[in-house]
C-alpha cells in the first residue's frame, strides 16, 4: 500500500567493522613482536648490553603507545600520525639530497 521503507545507510557494509581493525591491530603486533624479540635477543646474546638495554626501554614505550591505540586513543593516533608524516617527509628529503648523483655513460667511440 505505502512505498516500501528504504534501507538505513548503517545496513551496507561490513556490519562490525571493527573486528577487521583488530585483526589489523593483531596482525601488526605480531610481526612486530617477532621482529622486536629476535632483534632483542641477538643483541643481548651477542654481549651488547647497552643496546639490549636501549632496545627493552624503546620496546616498552612501542608497546605502551600499541596500548593506548588498542584501546582507543584518538589523540594518540593524530600524534604518531603527524610524527610519521614528519619522519617521512625528512626521509625524503634526505633521500633526494644525499643521494649520490649516477654516473654518465661513457661515450661511446664511433671507429
Amino acid at each position: 500500500m505505502g512505498e516500501p521503507e528504504l534501507p538505513s545507510l548503517w545496513a551496507f557494509g561490513d556490519p562490525e567493522p571493527w573486528r577487521r581493525g583488530r585483526v589489523i591491530l593483531i596482525t601488526l603486533a605480531l610481526f612486530h613482536g617477532i621482529g622486536q624479540a629476535l632483534v632483542f635477543l641477538i643483541a643481548l646474546f651477542g654481549g651488547d648490553l647497552e643496546t639490549a638495554l636501549a632496545l627493552a626501554i624503546t620496546l616498552a614505550l612501542w608497546w605502551l603507545l600499541f596500548a593506548f591505540i588498542w584501546f582507543g586513543s584518538h589523540w594518540l593516533r593524530w600524534l604518531l600520525d603527524g610524527w610519521t608524516l614528519l619522519v617521512g617527509f625528512a626521509c625524503f628529503i634526505g633521500g633526494s639530497v644525499m643521494t649520490p648523483p649516477r654516473k654518465s655513460l661513457p661515450a661511446r667511440s664511433t671507429s
